[in-house]
C-alpha cells in the first residue's frame, strides 16, 4: 500500500567526506551522497576507513499508518498485507537525524573524494499557477543565473532547464510539499550540488517570481534572481483575440483533442426488451483501423503542475464529441400483424454532442482523477435504406452526459485518459427511424448508451509569458 516501497533513500555525511559507503558488501557511493537502504527492523550500512569496514547501526520505526492501518482497509485479507509488509520491510521506518553524520579521524579516509569543480547547479520548475508561467519562469532563471556566474558571481555552471525538467516531472516534484524520501530520490537521480527553487507571486501589473539555492548536500542557502513575468500580447489566441483569462477560468475553452479508444454499448428498448446495437465495418483497410475509434474528443485539461502538492479541481468545462458508425439492430421479434419485415435492419448514425458542465477533480503530480455531469446539445441523424431509396430522420435534444475517469499527464503535453461514460443517446430519433423501417409497432421506448475506453490526446497551452529581471 506504500509507493515508498521496501528501500528507502538516505543522505550519509562523514567529517571529513569522501568515505566509501556500502551496503550489503555492495560499494554505492562516497559521502556525502544519498543512498539507498533496505527497510528493515534493524537497518545497517558500513563505511570503509584505513582499518576496516566499520559498521553503522541504524534505527527503524514500525509504519503504524503506511503499513497497518491501509492494509486494515481489506479487513479479513489485513494479515496477509501484514506479513507480506514484514517480510519485504515496507513495514518499517528507517530513523534519520537528517542528515546522519559519522565522525572520522582526519587520516582516516582511504580514498579522499573528487569534488566536481565547479559545483553544477539546476532549476527546479518554479511554483506557479500554470505550466506555461513556470516553464518560462525556469527558462528565464537559466539564462539570468548563466549570466551571473559566467561574469565571476560565483563559480557553478547551470544545467538546461528543458534538460532537467524531465526528472523533476518523473519525480512528481512540488516545492515544499515533497516527502523527503521523494525529493531525496529525486536529488540521487539528478547528481546536482545545488538546486534553485522559486515561486511566482501576482503582482498589481503582472508577476514577480523569487528564487533562492539550496545546497543539495547541507543547509546551505545562496540568494537567487527575482524576476517580473508578463503576459505575452503574441502569444496563443483563440479566434484572433488574446482573452488574457486567469488560469482557474482558462478552463472553460477547450485546450484538450484527443480520439477516444473504446468498447461502446448502445442498445434500444422495444417492447420492453433491450436490443443491442452491434457497430458494423467494411473490409477496406481505414474501416477496420476505425473499429475502436469511436469519436473526436475535444475537452479540458488541468495544468499538470500547480502551486501545491494535491489540489480539488471544482470547474465549468467543455466536452465536444462527433462520431459516425453504422450500426444494426439484432434479433428483433416477429410483427404480431404476420407482416414480413428484416430481422437485422442497418442505420449509419451522425452523432455530435457539445456542452458544459461541472468537473470536481482530484490533482496530484501528472495524474488527475475526475467526475464530469455536463448536459450537452445532441445533434443525431440516422439513414438507411429502404424501397430502394436512402430515408433519413434527424432530431436535437438536451441531454446529460456523466463520466468518471483517470488521467495521466506527460510532461510533453500528451496525455492517457482511462475513463466511463454514460453516453447521452436521443431516444426519439431511434423511435423515428425504426417506426419508419419497421412500423409502429416497432417505436422504442428507451436508448441507453455505456462507454468505456481510452483518449490519447494532446493538450497545448493556451497562454504564454515573457520574463525580464525585475528593475530595482
Amino acid at each position: 500500500m506504500s509507493r515508498d516501497g521496501s528501500k528507502q533513500t538516505m543522505l550519509i555525511q562523514t567529517v571529513p567526506p569522501g568515505a566509501s559507503l556500502y551496503v550489503r558488501g555492495e560499494k554505492v557511493g562516497q559521502s556525502p551522497d544519498f543512498i539507498e537502504v533496505n527497510r528493515s527492523v534493524s537497518p545497517k550500512i558500513s563505511v570503509a576507513t584505513k582499518s576496516g569496514i566499520r559498521e553503522v547501526q541504524l534505527e527503524s520505526t514500525y509504519r503504524w499508518s503506511q503499513s497497518f492501518w491501509r492494509n486494515l482497509i481489506f479487513v479479513v485479507y489485513a494479515p496477509v498485507g501484514w506479513l507480506i509488509d514484514l517480510a519485504t520491510g515496507t513495514a518499517w521506518e528507517n530513523i534519520e537525524p537528517a542528515p546522519i553524520k559519522l565522525e572520522l579521524a582526519s587520516d582516516d579516509l582511504k580514498k579522499p573524494k573528487i569534488e566536481r569543480t565547479p559545483p553544477e547547479a539546476v532549476i527546479a520548475p518554479p511554483r506557479s499557477s500554470s505550466v506555461a508561467m513556470s516553464d518560462e519562469g525556469g527558462r528565464a532563471l537559466e539564462r539570468n543565473l548563466r549570466d551571473a556566474f559566467s561574469n565571476g558571481e560565483s563559480r557553478r555552471t547551470v544545467r538546461p532547464y528543458n534538460e532537467t525538467l524531465p526528472q523533476f516531472v518523473f519525480h512528481d516534484y512540488e516545492f515544499s510539499t515533497m516527502k523527503l524520501n521523494d525529493r531525496r530520490r529525486m536529488l540521487k537521480a539528478l547528481k546536482a550540488d545545488v538546486v534553485y527553487e522559486s515561486s511566482v507571486e501576482e503582482s498589481r501589473d503582472g508577476w514577480v517570481l523569487k528564487s533562492e539555492g539550496f545546497d543539495a548536500y547541507g543547509p546551505g542557502k545562496f540568494p537567487g534572481p527575482t524576476l517580473r513575468l508578463e503576459r505575452d500580447s503574441q502569444g496563443p489566441r483563440v479566434l484572433g483575440l488574446g482573452f488574457g483569462l486567469k488560469p482557474w477560468w482558462s478552463r472553460i475553452l477547450p485546450d484538450t483533442v484527443g480520439i477516444d479508444f473504446v468498447n461502446e454499448q448502445l442498445s434500444v428498448e422495444v417492447k420492453n426488451q433491450l436490443f443491442p446495437l452491434t457497430p458494423l465495418y467494411g473490409d477496406e483497410w481505414w474501416s477496420q483501423g476505425l473499429r475502436y475509434i469511436s469519436s473526436i474528443n475535444i475537452s479540458s485539461t488541468p495544468d499538470r503542475r500547480r502551486e501545491y502538492g494535491s489540489r480539488w479541481e471544482f470547474s465549468a468545462v467543455p466536452a465536444l464529441r462527433v462520431s459516425r458508425k453504422r450500426l444494426q439492430v439484432q434479433n428483433l421479434p416477429p410483427p404480431t400483424n404476420g407482416t414480413i419485415i428484416e430481422k437485422d435492419p442497418q442505420f449509419s448514425r451522425w452523432n455530435v454532442a457539445a456542452g458544459y458542465g461541472l468537473e470536481v477533480g482530484y490533482l496530484f503530480g501528472r495524474h488527475y482523477i475526475y467526475l464530469d455531469i455536463i448536459p450537452v446539445f445532441n445533434w443525431s441523424e440516422i439513414t438507411w435504406r429502404q424501397g430502394g431509396s436512402d430515408r433519413s430522420a434527424t432530431r436535437t435534444a438536451v441531454l446529460v452526459t456523466t463520466e468518471l475517469g483517470y488521467t495521466y499527464i506527460f510532461d510533453s503535453n500528451w496525455l492517457i485518459r482511462l475513463f466511463g461514460r454514460a453516453q447521452a443517446e436521443n431516444n426519439e430519433i431511434w423511435s423515428d427511424a425504426l417506426a419508419a423501417r419497421l412500423g409502429a409497432e416497432y417505436t422504442s421506448t428507451a436508448a441507453i448508451g455505456a462507454v468505456s475506453g481510452l483518449t490519447i490526446g494532446y493538450r497545448f497551452d493556451v497562454d504564454r509569458f515573457t520574463a525580464r529581471p525585475l528593475e530595482e
